[in-house]
């Protein structure tokens, strides 16, 4: 039997399969140029992944499964702004242009992670 994992947003339990079947379609639905584009942390860089603000480890933890796939949660990114976003406390953070909506969503979803950002 698979793991399941349950969402206090959509009160559903979920298996991984259909973690990644509903996130891989988000993906196509938000991108319309998928995996191109300007990388929404910086905007220079190319695009070449998508960053996720609350990880999806972090969000089967906090129980809001659902938010995998939710775009508010996830951005085009390069993989140096990826890493800015997983790292919370690094002044890097700071610089991203997409920072107030990194943030409004932390202190929404993952206060813990929030409290920790610099400044």
């Amino acid at each position: 039997m698979p793991n399941l994992y349950y969402c206090k947003l959509t009160d559903k339990k979920y298996s991984d399969a259909t973690i990644k079947a509903n996130l891989s379609k988000a993906y196509k639905e938000h991108y319309l140029f998928e995996p191109s584009g300007a990388c929404e942390g910086c905007g220079v860089e190319d695009g070449v992944c998508s960053a996720h603000i609350v990880g999806k480890a972090r969000c089967k933890t906090l129980h809001i499964v659902s938010m995998i796939w939710n775009p508010v949660n996830f951005f085009r990114s390069c993989y140096r702004c990826n890493n800015c976003v997983e790292n919370v406390e690094s002044l890097e953070i700071l610089e991203l242009k997409n920072y107030d909506h990194v943030k409004y969503v932390l202190e929404l979803y993952d206060p813990e992670r929030a409290s920790k950002l610099p400044g």
